[in-house]
């Protein structure tokens, strides 16, 4: 389903309930947002520092009116959904992103030969939004699963 979003337009076209649900997730993370904005995410680089986006305003409405600054400054929705896509962000980034299909890049073997002792290491690779997620199972039984798709067995 496509989202209401045109990543060529500034962050004041993000819809109101939308923004409201990335502000929530920002609120622990604003920081990190804007360690990865460079100059080259804004239309006017010229007046752009960071400092000021940084001291002018603290605590609970610090991502709210980071996003207001930014937008201010002509950042454009797709250097923010660059941002939140670095930092793994995926609550924030389906109010602005279309799904992915999920891609398998790398599978494990299907069959290892193993001997007592030894260490398994296998790594399925694969890509696509909502970020995929990895289940390992040894004997049928679930061993790890999460963001992590690498599984290793130490003295198998």
């Amino acid at each position: 389903m496509p989202l209401d979003i045109n990543p060529r337009d500034f962050l004041q076209g993000i819809p109101p309930k939308k923004l409201l649900k990335i502000i929530e997730v920002l609120q622990s993370r604003w920081a990190d947002v804007l360690e990865h904005i460079t100059e080259d995410d804004v239309r006017s680089p010229g007046d752009f520092n960071l400092e000021d986006c940084r001291s002018n305003r603290t605590g609970k409405d610090q991502a709210r009116y980071m996003l207001n600054w930014l937008g201010n400054h002509g950042m454009r929705i797709s250097c923010l959904i660059r941002v939140l896509d670095e930092l793994r962000l995926e609550r924030a980034l389906i109010c602005l992103k279309d799904p992915e299909s999920l891609q398998i890049v790398e599978q494990p073997k299907s069959f290892l030969e193993v001997y007592e002792g030894d260490t398994i290491k296998m790594t399925c690779t694969a890509i696509g939004f909502p970020y995929p997620r990895y289940t390992w199972f040894k004997n049928r039984q679930e061993v790890s699963s999460g963001l992590n798709g690498t599984l290793e067995i130490r003295d198998a």
